[in-house]
């Protein structure tokens, strides 16, 4: 089987080695399913301070004892004489065992340690044995990784800058809110035009006209006019006593006439009224004055 080039790295993403620490004995960092690497073989991790590789040996400490603290962390690497990762170097190993991150300035993958050969041993670039691997083929190591294409390992990839889109995102979405409000403030003055046309329309019902001009636009004949009792002067538009305002005017006359005579028939009953009032107390005053006298005699 053709042999299959892999970093020690790239072997800790692949064992999911954020979840499942390898242990360290001795010289070798041995993972649970008994696979065994030299712990000083470096890996494609370089420091951000100094640009010196860490060895699988330094990756594995800081995956078995990161979990009781960061202080506790650096104590135990001062006392095992292990070369501490840095805050941020330690999270970068995390996002990438993780698939959360697949490329990095600080991850430097090519031309670097690391040969696994399909017996069982396999010979790094720097020299270095890489032993008890086994028989792993490019797709047993696929099929245990992560999957690293994803949303989420793309977005969080370094030295990708998304302001651009955000700042199209932006403006587009502005234009769109102008849009929008250009679209409701011209259909609030369509809104406003229609009403005053309405309103004007109705007031013109109730007004005269005076030009005897748009009178005859409208109707067409200033002998129809004529006839209507409708004729030019100087103040405006007159109604004379023929045709329809002679009418109107007979109405109003036989409205008033009726008027008049309901007015003088309500003061003859009152008159009437009156003149019986004063009677009837003349008579008890007569009859008043008959009983006194007939009680005196």
């Amino acid at each position: 089987m053709a042999a299959v080039a892999m970093d020690p790295l790239e072997v800790l993403r692949a064992r999911k080695a954020d979840e499942h620490p390898p242990a360290i004995e001795g010289d070798r960092v041995v993972f649970p399913d008994g696979t065994a690497l030299p712990a000083g073989a470096p890996t494609a991790l370089v420091g951000d301070k100094g640009g010196e590789r860490y060895t699988l040996g330094d990756l594995a400490f800081y995956l078995i004892n990161i979990a009781a603290g960061l202080g506790k962390y650096n104590l135990a690497a001062t006392k095992a004489k292990r070369r501490r990762l840095t805050f941020l170097d330690g999270k970068l190993l995390q996002k990438y065992l993780k698939g959360e991150v697949t490329t990095h300035n600080q991850i430097q993958l090519k031309g670097s340690a690391g040969v696994v050969g399909a017996g069982g041993a396999a010979a790094g670039a720097a020299g270095v044995d890489l032993i008890g691997l086994g028989a792993m083929s490019a797709s047993a190591v696929l099929a245990e990784s992560r999957p690293m294409v994803d949303r989420n390992s793309v977005l969080m990839c370094s030295r990708k800058d998304f302001n651009p889109v955000l700042q199209l995102l932006s403006s587009l979405r502005k234009e769109d809110d102008a849009h929008e409000r250009r679209r409701a403030d011209e259909a609030k003055k369509a809104l406003h035009a229609d009403r005053q046309k309405k309103m004007s329309s109705h007031q013109g019902r109730f007004e005269r006209g005076s030009n005897m001009q748009e009178f005859e636009n409208q109707l067409g004949d200033r002998g129809q006019l004529e006839q209507l009792g409708i004729k030019q002067a100087a103040g405006g538009l007159l109604y004379s006593s023929k045709g329809k305002g002679a009418e109107d005017g007979r109405r109003s006359a036989a409205h008033d006439a009726q008027r008049r005579d309901r007015e003088r028939h309500r003061r003859e009953r009152e008159h009437a009224g009156d003149r019986r009032h004063k009677s009837e107390q003349r008579k008890l005053g007569a009859a008043g004055q008959r009983g006194g006298s007939e009680g005196g005699g």
